[in-house]
C-alpha cells in the first residue's frame, strides 16, 4: 500500500462520472447493469 501511495501522484489517472437526477435512479441502474456506463453513476438531489 505505501509503496503505491508514492507512485500514485506520478500516474495519470482519467475518471469518468455520469450524472442523473434523483427521479431517474432507475434508468442509472439500467445502464450500469447493461455495462452502458464508463465510469461512474452519481445520482443528483433536487435542492
Amino acid at each position: 500500500g505505501e509503496e503505491f501511495l508514492e507512485i500514485a501522484p506520478r500516474v495519470p489517472i482519467k475518471t469518468e462520472t455520469e450524472t442523473f437526477p434523483l427521479a431517474q435512479a432507475n434508468e442509472a441502474l439500467t445502464r450500469l447493469r447493461e455495462g452502458k456506463l464508463n465510469g461512474a453513476a452519481v445520482l443528483l438531489m433536487e435542492t
